[in-house]
Parts: C-alpha cells; structure tokens; sequence
C-alpha cells in the first residue's frame, strides 16, 4: 500500500501539472507565425537589401541540401525557423521584403530577420565604438515592418485580437551580432558585457510591443555557445590552454560571456511576465539545446574530430578563413553537411537545426517545458 506522503506527492504533483496546462491554452493551435533575428532566422530579406559584401550568400553550395539553390538562408538547407514552421504545420516562412517584389502571402506569418542586423541601433553601437556592421537593420526596424504590415493581414474592428492570440512570435536569436562585431573592434570581453543590458532592453522593448499589439504567445531564444562556434575560434583563439574546455573543445571565457547575456536575457523575460501576466513569454534554450553537439556529439551523428570544423569553407585548423567564405570560387562544401554542426563557420547546418527544432517542439530546452501542438488551428 502507498504511503500517505507518496499520495500526498502524486496529489500535488497532479495538481501542478493541471495549473501548468490550464496556464496555456493558447499554445493549442496556431494561425501564424512571424519571426525577428538575425541570419540564424533570415529566410531572404537581406537580399533585397543589395549588401554586396553578402553576395556569397547568392551562391552555391549555400542551399544544396534542401532547396538545391541558394534561397538567401545562410545554411545548406533549412533553419530553425523553417523547422519550427514546418513543425507547428504552418507554411515557411516567406522574407517580408519580398512582399516589395511581388504579390506575396503573409496571412500565416512573415519573416522580418536581417542577416547581420542588431539588438541595437547603430547609432547606439557608434556610441559604443563600435564602428564597422553588416548593415542598419536593427530589431527596431523590425518591429516597425510589422507595424506596418498588420493592418493588412487582421482589422482591428473585427479578427484581430483573435488572430495575435493564435499566433506565435518568435523574437530572436538577436545580439550576438552586437557582441561580435565589438569582439572583431578589439574589444576585451568585460567591455563588450557593458553591452548587455541595452541588449536585452531592446529585445524586451520587442516583446512588449507586440503584446501591446496583442500577441499573447511569444518565444525568445538564448544566444548560442559562442564559445564553440568556428569563427569564433578561429578569430579568437587563446594562447592559456585552461581557457578551453577540456570536454567540448569550447573557448570558456566566450561561452560564459554568452551564459551571462542568456541569465539576463531570463531576468527581463521574467520581468516581462509580471508586466504582462496575460502573455505566455517562453525562454528558448538555444545554448544548451546546441552545447549538447558539443559535449556528446557523436550521439547526433557528428564525429568528434571535425565537430568543430566548418562543412562549408577553406584553411585553419577549423577549415575557416575569414577572407575566404563559403560561396566564393575554390571553396566547397563537405561531402556530407548532414554529420556537421557548423555550415559556413558562422552558421548551423540544416542537421543542427533539425535537432533543435526536434528539443524544442517536444518542450525540452523550453522555459517553461510546454509542448507546441503540432496543427495549425482549423
């Protein structure tokens, strides 16, 4: 027979979990999705901003593994965002600049991500001294497309509070290009962490906006281990052996910059909840949900002596030079992207991401650990 204490834990643990799922009924189904980063989410728009110094980008092998042509995704194939779209059963997501060149549908979602865009204004970064960026685009220019998009895809008067509440927002990753960017001006890594509370206001600012526009669902990623990324080692490397990480091969200074930046990033999230009780704000876990290829990497089908390396590129001990990037004439791709965590050596291949997208739709790496439905609504 149970004991009384057994009973009482079942009990209480029943009752939890009851509270939890009567906490998000929103995430039952899903009309939308609209997205906000960097070139870990971009789908295309900054190729109609016409960045010559992206021109790469344009060209095989990027885009190889899925689409067989270079779409303006800075990968082989598919990313996060695809994964998740694909996932939750909406439609990928279309570049909103396109919408520019063309009739183009954005009724289920739309896609405001810039490769090379910022948390941060640029004007606020050259304060900063932080000089040289990859373009103007900031997270908010971003917000400001989708202020001007809205009244095209919902009326006020009539569908458009129902239409924000089944739709999902994904706001992020945004700011490691703040961070790298000030890391490439010679920038020591306490000076650049004076960054990170503007980061993580302007990120906050985001969220607030589309909630007070309605939005009611909304996932905000974590920066990834910076510490293990190809261009990262390559550009950065330590001459002190213990600043690597025994196990992983990971430069420690530069991941627990990163693990800063995410604690803060959860502080304003959390924040955000009291302001906002009405909101489901979930944290996305992408550091660890990446770290894990690093630390166990054969159990995702990456062998451990190229873990690092990038699939796309030429030179170094990380097959990456900075003057010579995926993309241009006598680089190549590897045979096979799929056992490859790093693309290009500052972006994920579509196997990563795979296996993300796989962690976080189950709930795993997902603060607090929900589970998305996997149909759109009727």
């Amino acid at each position: 027979m149970a004991s009384p204490l057994l009973i009482l834990s079942l009990l209480l643990f029943a009752l939890n979990t009851a509270q939890e799922t009567k906490a998000w009924p929103e995430l039952e189904c899903h009309t939308a999705l609209f997205s906000f980063g960097d070139s870990l989410t971009d789908t295309g728009n900054l190729k109609y901003l016409e960045h010559d110094q992206f021109f790469d980008i344009w060209s095989l092998p990027y885009g190889e593994t899925f689409f067989h042509r270079p779409t303006g995704r800075c990968s082989d194939g598919r990313l996060i965002v695809d994964f998740l779209a694909q996932g939750l059963g909406l439609p990928m997501l279309q570049p909103y600049l396109s919408g520019f060149h063309g009739a183009v549908e954005f009724r289920k979602g739309a896609n405001f991500a810039v490769g090379g865009a910022t948390a941060l204004s640029p004007s606020l970064l050259r304060e900063k001294g932080v000089e040289k960026l990859s373009t103007n685009i900031s997270l908010e220019n971003q917000l400001q497309w989708f202020y001007q998009l809205l009244p095209s895809i919902c009326h006020p008067n009539n569908d458009c509070k129902e239409y924000m509440k089944r739709s999902i927002f994904l706001v992020g990753e945004i700011g490691g290009n703040d961070y790298y960017f000030a890391f490439n001006h010679g920038m020591k890594i306490d000076e650049v962490q004076a960054f990170v509370p503007d980061v993580v206001t302007s990120i906050m600012k985001t969220v607030e906006g589309l909630i007070q526009k309605g939005a009611r669902t909304l996932v905000v990623p974590g920066g990834i281990p910076f510490g293990c990324w190809t261009c990262v080692l390559t550009v950065f490397p330590s001459d002190n052996s213990s600043d690597y990480d025994p196990q992983t091969g990971c430069l420690i200074p530069f991941n627990d910059f990163l693990s800063f930046h995410n604690s803060k990033l959860e502080d304003g999230i959390q924040a955000m909840r009291k302001k906002f009780p009405q909101a489901n704000i979930i944290y996305a876990d992408y550091y660890n949900a990446l770290l894990r290829f690093f630390e166990s990497p054969e159990l995702y089908g990456f062998p451990k002596d190229t873990v690092h390396m990038a699939c796309c590129g030429v030179g170094g001990p990380y097959n990456f030079d900075p003057a010579r990037t995926c993309g241009q004439p006598e680089v190549h791709s590897c045979e096979n992207p799929s056992m490859r965590v790093n693309w290009d050596g500052l972006h994920p291949t579509e196997a990563a991401s795979k296996h993300v997208v796989r962690a976080l739709l189950s709930g795993e790496f997902l603060h607090p650990n929900i589970q998305f439905s996997h149909h759109p609504c009727p």
